[in-house]
């Protein structure tokens, strides 16, 4: 009798313990799955631009406007999930330099399509020219 009641009591806890981790972990876990599909629509929108730049055909950047359009509001809505769980003054600061590095990367673009070129002054990755996030060990 007493191994019945220390099984249940042992299976009561286990489950407890995995909803704690389990509510825990949803905000960081939803968090890193926002940023991976904004990772993956930049790098869309980046692919996309270089074929377009690289491309002598100029009917290509009226072909792709449907999944550039479709791509910039899917982003801007993420960004919008994104914002309200930023906890920290740290990562608000990475979110929005990321975004100034974003917009700055689109002005460049925009003002290459509207010279015929997209060779607009070329600038660096924030990752790599400043580091924004400092990493715990």
């Amino acid at each position: 009798m007493l191994s019945l009641v220390s099984t249940a009591y042992a299976i009561m806890a286990a489950r407890g313990n995995a909803l704690a981790t389990e509510r825990m972990m949803a905000e960081p876990l939803a968090k890193e799955r926002l940023m991976s599909d904004w990772y993956g629509n930049t790098y869309a929108a980046i692919a996309r631009t270089a074929l377009i730049a690289r491309s002598s055909d100029n009917t290509l950047s009226s072909t792709v406007a449907a999944p550039i359009s479709d791509s910039v509001k899917r982003t801007t809505e993420l960004i919008k999930k994104l914002e309200p769980l930023l906890a920290s003054a740290e990562e608000a600061a990475a979110a929005a330099g990321s975004l100034e590095e974003q917009a700055a990367r689109l002005a460049d673009v925009a003002a290459g399509f509207k010279l015929g070129t997209t060779a607009a002054k070329p600038r660096p990755h924030p990752a790599v020219a400043t580091p924004r996030l400092k990493l715990a060990a």
